[in-house]
């Protein structure tokens, strides 16, 4: 299965952050959606990441 980009991965974490804020999830529930939007700001953080490097990695090369 393929990695969502970061906008997929952004908008399904907030769509997870407002089910898990509305409180209408069971216990179980809440554990799942809990532990599907800890692994997309996962996934956001390292896209940032890497997005950072490349930036970095073109200015230096531009210098």
């Amino acid at each position: 299965m393929e990695k969502p980009t970061y906008e997929q991965a952004m908008n399904k974490l907030e769509a997870a952050v407002t089910r898990l804020q509305e409180g209408a999830l069971s216990l179980d529930e809440t554990l799942t959606v809990y532990d599907e939007a800890c692994r997309l700001a996962v996934h956001c953080g390292a896209q940032l990441e890497s997005a950072k490097q490349k930036l970095t990695l073109m200015a230096e090369e531009s210098v």
